[in-house]
């Protein structure tokens, strides 16, 4: 994936992956000959192999420049020389292990903060990165397990027509989506909207299977998941319109703020009427 950055600096693309050695060196080290090949200035600032054979041969044929060697507890350790790739200059220097601690004395403690320094100096980078190192994801990911545990509509009827029910899926003007997830006989539901977009939805109006207040139990736009937080956390109790206002094929509705590219769930706060069930 690449991250466009604004005019002047650099471009960073990121090579993903889901574990150690599943190819993501090898694949960026193929982008640099064939960057190379184009006529593009490309070197190698750093690169870690860890004896793969097919991985070392890749580096061969590329501009390697010296790393710094830090002096750290009576050792001598080699980390990205940053003053090197400035004065060097290329236009696209490779960089491995984005996620990676660098040896204290180095300048920066981590090595994403030297790619910024090339980025700001309008180099780019192409580099590595492992899914267990996104350390944003954990609170996103631990919240969305927990809300899961608690509201066991969410999953115990996935193999059962009657535990989804679509709400609105025709939205294309506003690419926003919002469904049922249904617990057994109806005893519980909570109510999902996703907002595919980069613009907010203020006052999105969305239907409710009965009144009553519905707690908002995730916000992927909640600012502690690096999100615009536009709901702020004091809005997180939606109330079904009194008198009711039927809605999406539901008894009635509520509205509510919905943020850029986020995901909002609903569950009630309190068991539905014995109607619904």
């Amino acid at each position: 994936m690449s991250a466009p950055m604004p005019a002047g600096r650099g471009t960073l693309r990121v090579y993903l992956g889901a574990a150690p050695g599943v190819g993501k060196t090898y694949a960026m080290l193929g982008e640099a000959h064939r960057r190379l090949e184009r006529g593009t200035d490309v070197v190698v600032g750093v690169v870690e192999t860890y004896g793969r054979a097919r991985t070392a041969a890749l580096v061969e044929g590329l501009e390697v420049l010296p790393r710094r060697v830090v002096a750290y507890r009576g050792a001598r350790l080699e980390e990205l020389d940053v003053a090197a790739v400035l004065a060097r200059r290329p236009q696209v220097v490779v960089v491995d292990e984005l996620a990676h601690s660098n040896v204290p004395g180095s300048g920066n403690g981590k090595r994403w903060q030297d790619v910024e320094v090339l980025l700001a100096a309008g180099i780019e980078v192409l580099t590595t990165v492992n899914v267990q190192h996104l350390e944003s994801l954990n609170d996103v990911v631990q919240t969305i397990n927990a809300v899961a545990d608690e509201w066991p509509a969410l999953w115990r009827r996935d193999n059962e027509p009657g535990g989804f029910q679509w709400l609105d899926a025709d939205d294309a003007d506003h690419s926003m989506y919002a469904f049922a997830r249904w617990d057994t006989a109806g005893a519980a539901a909570v109510i999902c909207i996703a907002n595919f977009t980069p613009l907010s939805r203020p006052g999105y109006r969305v239907g409710l299977p009965w009144g009553g207040a519905w707690r908002v139990v995730l916000d992927t736009d909640n600012a502690a998941f690096w999100g615009s937080g536009l709901r702020g956390l004091e809005d997180d109790v939606v109330t079904a319109a009194d008198p009711a206002v039927p809605w999406q094929s539901l008894e009635t509705s509520g509205q509510l703020d919905i943020g850029p590219m986020s995901m909002v769930w609903l569950a009630s706060t309190a068991p539905p009427p014995p109607s619904t069930s």
